[in-house]
């Protein structure tokens, strides 16, 4: 994670990378390698392998300093209009520079990351460039973290942010960086009217004091609470073929009717977990509280409820998730089809977003429900 900073001349912006956390990182591993230098070099006679263990640790040693020492930066000077990156240890080495007429906006775009025993999404934030290379400054796997330095690069160098993390792209200009979805529709004018009722809905309203609330229908039972149940069992059935075949070692052993019991046991944890999740999405109820002051929502099932909020001076966006969105997170088989009109478990539904938290609603809705939830919300927020 990179730090971002004024410095003490308000037209430069620095960012830096490395210390901290890789800092002690490095210091771990550094004393690691040298207690097994020492281990290692005090029980070896063999000149030649002495050598060939010198090499090693030595080049392990320089990776671990490299990691310590290791050091980048952006710097961004809007008096010279100049944007220089650096590397080096501790200090400056290599500097190359760029003039900031170069840079058209600033971008956040969600990106796969896969190693060999993991795969995870990361949110990038580049400085576009429309002259050489794209600036690269910073990744994080939380959304809101990229938001927040995307918006500070944006406003310090007055350029605008394209995000297309949703996988729609939403620009927002220089100006318009913290200005709320309320006031936004109130200065363009696009103050959308009550929509109608719908005809064919479970979608439940009613008013409290100011408050609109929306009761949406539960979740019920669609192929996502299928596709749990479905993995539970094959889960469950691949542990109870391996572990009847260990078993049947100890047929005979004394001991056998515990080791059966806490197999038992082992084997139905996947399908046991697996059956409490898809309970969970099938009774789960969402309810959407409107107020001139804030964007609430409120989730309950058989056991228990949770709320998060908004606050209306805060939300600055209101969209349609996209089948992109939950394709990069894995929620939808990459292929699927953006036309899903009924309810199923690839609804997209509702993403509302501020600067500190976003909210993700009405994937039991279909197409028309989601389209008259967000023009309810729309016209609610602008009385």
């Amino acid at each position: 994670m990179a730090k971002i900073a004024i410095s003490y001349d308000p037209d430069v912006m620095e960012i830096r990378r490395g210390g901290g956390v890789l800092t002690a990182v490095g210091v771990f591993f550094l004393l690691l390698v040298l207690t097994f230098v020492g281990i290692t070099l005090s029980s070896m006679q063999d000149t030649d392998s002495m050598i060939v263990a010198s090499i090693f640790f030595g080049i392990m040693l320089i990776g671990d300093l490299a990691l310590i020492l290791g050091r980048a930066g952006i710097v961004i000077d809007r008096r010279q209009k100049l944007l220089t990156t650096w590397w080096g240890l501790l200090v400056p080495w290599s500097k190359t520079q760029y003039e900031l007429t170069g840079f058209s906006c600033i971008t956040i775009t969600k990106e796969i990351r896969r190693s060999k025993n993991s795969t995870y999404t990361v949110y990038v934030v580049r400085l576009k460039n429309q002259e050489s290379k794209d600036i690269h400054i910073e990744e994080n796997q939380d959304y809101l973290t990229s938001r927040r330095s995307a918006e500070t690069v944006a406003k310090f160098m007055n350029l605008p942010l394209s995000d297309n993390s949703s996988g729609s792209e939403v620009i927002r200009k220089p100006e318009e960086l913290d200005e709320s979805l309320r006031n936004r529709l109130r200065r363009t004018g696009q103050i959308k009217p009550m929509p109608e009722d719908l005809p064919e809905t479970k979608i439940q309203h009613r008013i409290e004091g100011d408050t609109l609330i929306l009761r949406l229908p539960k979740h019920g039972f669609g192929i996502w609470v299928g596709c749990i149940v479905a993995i539970g069992i094959i889960i469950s059935g691949i542990f109870s073929v391996i572990i009847t075949v260990i078993l049947a070692e100890f047929a005979k052993d004394p001991n056998f009717l515990l080791f059966l019991l806490i197999a038992g046991v082992i084997a139905l944890l996947p399908l046991g977990f697996c059956l409490f999740a898809a309970y969970y999405h099938y009774t789960m109820r969402e309810e959407v509280h409107i107020s001139p002051q804030r964007l609430m929502l409120k989730k309950s099932w058989k056991f228990g409820k949770r709320s998060e909020e908004i606050q209306m001076d805060e939300l600055e966006e209101l969209e349609l998730a996209t089948v992109n969105q939950y394709q990069a997170k894995g929620r939808m088989p990459v292929g699927t089809g953006a036309n899903f009109n009924q309810v199923s478990l690839f609804n997209p539904g509702i993403v509302a977003r501020s600067d500190y938290k976003v909210m993700n609603f009405g994937q039991s809705l279909n197409r028309k429900e989601v389209e008259w939830v967000m023009a309810v919300i729309e016209n609610a927020i602008t009385r």
